[in-house]
């Protein structure tokens, strides 16, 4: 058969392919308002917020799922379309649909991290979160699935998408008997404790950005893990409430002492996350803040990057290590009276 033969197999093939993926595109699609249905709304700032986060998250992903990806639009569309608030959440949307489209390539995880260097580097964190989410809609906890992910993702960042798991399979789960955390029985236990990070963070939502009920929910988390899960706690907080730290650090002040340095690591990871995503929303929030809660930021975020510096060549566990000698620091300085 010579080639001009074959040409119109190859031709269809192609076809069919374009065809295929075009569908599979338009069924990552979320339906953003019965998403919302799976929530209710019953205090005042979180029925405000809670809906716009969700639609910003989502909406970065259902644009993520345009036909052709064209960076220059997507990025154009995250920065005009979302406030300086929500952007990060939408930014973490797109980290799903990254993952959603770097299906179609032979190797996933570069393709995901390849897309990921282009769009911007200054919203890594969220991305890899948003990844998580894709990964426990397609795999659910078939840590042999993640693990054919995590090989080649960077050794760095690749455990923060066991945050995302672990988020959304609390923010999903039923609020009045929550015991969804015992899926992540399917994981080791590394790997649980960045789920219960995430999973922390999701108290947060689910406990409607009240912190009584969320101190509650924390109690139910298995004592080996509650520590993340009251890191992830703090780092939904400082997130949440980056336009008005004041609260955040009222919450901050209540916490019980053997909890006090994690959830306080998780707000310094969360105050990171916002300095790094928009330099000129974090200078303008910090300077309406009083000199104390200046001192905490700063001295959090100096431990937070001192400790990635020291950690700068480990590959085996990054991320971990940077929780724990981070959570370590934050106490002993608590110890010697220089920060708490």
């Amino acid at each position: 058969m010579t080639i001009m033969q074959s040409l119109p197999i190859v031709v269809v093939f192609i076809i069919t392919l374009a065809l295929i993926k075009v569908i599979y595109l338009e069924l990552g699609k979320q339906d953003i308002e019965k998403n919302l249905r799976n929530f209710s709304l019953n205090t005042p700032l979180y029925s405000e917020r809670f809906p716009l986060i969700l639609k910003s998250f989502l909406s970065g992903s259902n644009e993520t799922l345009r036909i052709a990806l064209n960076m220059n639009r997507l990025r154009n569309f995250l920065e005009v379309n979302f406030s300086s608030y929500y952007k990060g959440f939408a930014y973490e949307g797109v980290g799903m649909g990254f993952g959603i489209r770097a299906e179609f390539s032979f190797n996933k995880a570069k393709t995901f991290e390849k897309y990921i260097k282009k769009l911007s580097p200054n919203h890594i964190y969220q991305f890899y979160v948003g990844l998580g989410w894709w990964l426990l809609i397609r795999h659910g906890y078939q840590e042999d699935k993640y693990e054919k992910w995590f090989k080649k993702l960077c050794k760095k960042y690749f455990l923060i998408t066991l945050d995302g798991v672990g988020f959304k399979t609390g923010l999903y789960s039923n609020k009045k008997n929550d015991w969804s955390f015992k899926k992540f029985d399917h994981f080791k236990n590394d790997y649980q404790r960045v789920c219960f990070q995430g999973f922390g963070r999701s108290i947060w939502f689910q406990s409607e950005f009240q912190i009584k009920e969320s101190m509650k929910k924390l109690h139910l988390v298995p004592e080996e893990y509650r520590k993340d899960a009251a890191s992830g706690l703090g780092l939904a907080v400082a997130y949440s409430f980056f336009d008005q730290l004041s609260q955040a650090f009222i919450i901050y002040d209540s916490i019980p002492h053997p909890l006090k340095s994690a959830f306080a690591q998780g707000m310094s990871f969360g105050l990171e996350a916002r300095r790094l995503q928009d330099p000129n929303y974090w200078t303008t929030t910090l300077e309406s803040q009083p000199e104390v809660n200046k001192l905490f930021i700063n001295t959090w975020i100096q431990i937070v990057h001192k400790v990635e510096t020291e950690l700068s060549d480990q590959e085996n566990n990054f991320y971990l290590n940077w929780m724990d000698k981070v959570r370590n620091e934050i106490r002993e300085k608590g110890e010697k009276h220089e920060i708490f």
